[in-house]
C-alpha cells in the first residue's frame, strides 16, 4: 500500500523538482513570478510609426501552458490617475477593457472581476477572440493594475487551442496572476 502511494506521488514530486519559476522585478514597485526567463520586446518596432506608446515596456515568457505577457505603461499626465481616486481608476479600467477587446479580432468579453491587492484594486478580464492563424475562438486573460502613475497589464494566452471558453484550469495562469507583489 505504501509503495502504491509513493508511485502515485512520484509525478507530483517530479513536477515540483523541475519548477523553475523565478521572481521578475518589473520596476521598483511591482514584482511577479514567471515560469521562465522573460524576454523584452520592442513594441515600437513592431507597430506602424506613431501607434506604440514610446515609454511602454513589454516582456514575454513562453511556458508549457501558455504565454505570459507583462506590460508597464507610464502615464504621461500623472494627474489623470490619482491613487485612491476610484472614479479615475474605473474610467481607466473601462478604457483598458475597451482597448483589449478592440485590439483583438471579433473579441467578446466573458467575465470582468475586481481583485484586491496591497496597492489598491485591480481588474481581471476573461474574453475570447478569433485566432488569426487557426480561425478558431481562443480564450484570453488579463489583469490590470494602477499604482501611482504606472499602469500594469498581465496577459495570459493559453497554449491549449481546443479550449475556446476557458474551461481548462491553468495552474500557470493562476500562479502568474497571484504572484503580484507590491513593494513599498
Amino acid at each position: 500500500m505504501k509503495l502504491t502511494r509513493y508511485l502515485l506521488m512520484l509525478p507530483l514530486l517530479a513536477c515540483t523538482a523541475t519548477d523553475t519559476w523565478q521572481s521578475f522585478a518589473i520596476d521598483k514597485r511591482l514584482t511577479v513570478e514567471l515560469p521562465v526567463q522573460a524576454t523584452e520586446l520592442n513594441v515600437a518596432q513592431m507597430l506602424p510609426a506613431g501607434q506604440a506608446p514610446t515609454h511602454t515596456q513589454t516582456w514575454v515568457a513562453r511556458a508549457s501552458e501558455g504565454l505570459c505577457v507583462v506590460m508597464r505603461i507610464p502615464f504621461v499626465n500623472v494627474e489623470v490617475i490619482r491613487q485612491g481616486d476610484t472614479t479615475q481608476h474605473r474610467l481607466f479600467y473601462d478604457s483598458v477593457v475597451k482597448g483589449a477587446l478592440a485590439d483583438e479580432n471579433q473579441a467578446h468579453l466573458l467575465k470582468r472581476t475586481s481583485f484586491q491587492i496591497a496597492g489598491g484594486i485591480g481588474i481581471e478580464i476573461k474574453y475570447t477572440a478569433l485566432d488569426a492563424h487557426t480561425g478558431h475562438r481562443r480564450v484570453r486573460y488579463m489583469r490590470s493594475l494602477v499604482l501611482d502613475s504606472i499602469g500594469y497589464n498581465l496577459l495570459f494566452r493559453p497554449a491549449n487551442l481546443s479550449d475556446s471558453l476557458g474551461l481548462v484550469d491553468h495552474a500557470q495562469r493562476r500562479r502568474f496572476f497571484n504572484s503580484i507583489t507590491i513593494n513599498p
